[in-house]
């Protein structure tokens, strides 16, 4: 139920009973005679901006990130960056460029399909530092490595990203076995689309909307529900509507796809984001998003996403952003200089992009954020990859997808897609990835 909510399953659960992972920031001491003690949390952080002014952080921003960066190039092999020519791994490859003397091996994926390819940016940015681009451009309907991805990562994984990045890391590796990315710019820095819509959506924002449309019913009726739950909560910011906004699935939905038998499994909270909203509930807006972001998304999916493709490949990827240091001034960075709210297309990471504005145009740095995504939509369609191989799970009564779920309703779910009524991709992927698994999985006990 948690991979149908949210693609992942976050710590400490497992798909497995009684494994469970080690959370992330805590130790565990075991004896060689299998005893243990623990889990015990050893660190942890908070906001707490500091006053300063503007060309100071972005300053300290520049040395902290080329400091970390310098920190990781300690090697005794060979070594590349990942250039997407997004911020972050242009800021990595940019301060390697500064560090070392010798040319840099830069790996990047480009796409069949323009909409989703952007190897024009990561070119102009290996171009601007020196770096030897090695680029690959795939197709973007290619599938065949989906199986074996999903049995690397041991358990559900429903990121249809991890399919690039598999590539990425397969190119990468025939030329060296180390490289640095940009992975954790967009937790550290504020980011992501999802962020700017936290920000934009909030229900003072909602309540402020309602009133400049002269909606007064509304506006008063969302002041009362807003004013009785920041009493019952103690804070501004509420654990369900973030989950509302990251969810692939609600739990009405979820309740009609379980078949009756295990719908008590569906649950409201999940455990690690409990947690990390009660330390977090009484912060700003964007450091509540940020902080449930590294504590959940970052490690669990993101980080999780990276690790399990290139070690299937045995490369060995550094994420230098989210070095301590960079965690530790990141969180004492005020808001307004991580976040510009004048920018409507591209207001976070806004310290980051001056560091970038004297080797780049404002059309390479501003630009809206694109992603590493991919068009699933289009695999279930009719006679397209998704759509055969579910449609046959579902028919065929073997697969465990129909022991579990009410198969009637993904058929519905299916046919509406198929049919461009409704884009039901990102739950149907979920569902694919749910049944490969099971089917990879024939010999485990689901009683």
């Amino acid at each position: 139920d948690d991979f149908l909510r949210l693609s992942y399953i976050p710590a400490p659960n497992t798909i497995y009973n009684d494994i469970y992972k080690l959370e992330p920031g805590h130790y565990m001491n075991v004896s060689f005679d299998g005893n243990y003690s623990g889990p015990v949390k050893y660190f942890n952080f908070k906001f707490d901006n500091i006053k300063n002014n503007y060309s100071d952080w972005v300053q300290k921003t520049d040395e902290y990130l080329k400091e970390s960066v310098k920190s990781h190039l300690v090697s005794d092999v060979p070594f590349g960056v990942f250039l997407s020519g997004g911020i972050d791994s242009t800021l990595v490859a940019g301060a390697m460029s500064k560090i070392l003397d010798t040319k840099i091996k830069a790996f990047t994926i480009g796409f069949n399909d323009p909409k989703y390819n952007e190897l024009k940016f990561a070119e102009k940015a290996a171009k601007r530092y020196g770096l030897e681009l090695i680029s690959e451009t795939i197709d973007i309907d290619d599938t065949s490595v989906i199986e074996k991805l999903i049995s690397n990562h041991g358990e559900p994984f429903g990121d249809s990203s991890i399919v690039p990045t598999w590539h990425v890391c397969k190119l990468a590796r025939s030329h060296v076995p180390m490289v640095l990315s940009g992975d954790g710019g967009d937790e550290l820095f504020g980011g992501y689309l999802s962020h700017s819509n936290w920000m934009k959506n909030s229900p003072y924002n909602y309540i402020k909307n309602q009133f400049e449309k002269k909606n007064y019913y509304l506006g008063f009726r969302g002041i009362a529900g807003y004013t009785k739950k920041t009493i019952i909560n103690k804070s501004t910011n509420f654990l369900d509507e973030w989950y509302s906004k990251f969810s692939y699935s609600n739990e009405n939905f979820r309740r009609e796809l379980w078949k009756i038998n295990y719908q008590n499994y569906i649950e409201n909270n999940i455990i690690i984001f409990e947690k990390a909203h009660q330390r977090a509930k009484k912060m700003s807006r964007l450091d509540y998003a940020q902080y449930m972001d590294i504590h959940t998304n970052l490690p669990g999916h993101i980080l999780s996403k990276v690790d399990t493709a290139s070690m299937s490949q045995g490369l060995e990827v550094r994420p230098p952003i989210i070095d301590k240091n960079i965690l530790e001034l990141a969180s004492i960075i005020p808001k307004d200089f991580k976040y510009n709210h004048k920018n409507k297309t591209s207001p976070g990471k806004r310290n980051l992009k001056k560091l970038l504005c004297k080797d780049f145009e404002s059309d390479f740095i501003f630009r809206e954020k694109q992603g590493f995504s991919i068009p699933k939509y289009k695999w279930f369609y009719n006679n397209n990859f998704g759509y055969d191989i579910l449609l046959n799970f579902l028919s065929s009564g073997e697969n465990k997808l129909n022991l579990f779920f009410d198969k009637n309703k993904i058929s519905k779910l299916l046919d509406d897609h198929s049919k461009k009524i409704n884009d039901n991709s990102n739950f149907l992927w979920l569902i694919l990835i749910l049944g490969i698994w099971f089917n990879q999985n024939k010999d485990i006990d689901f009683n």
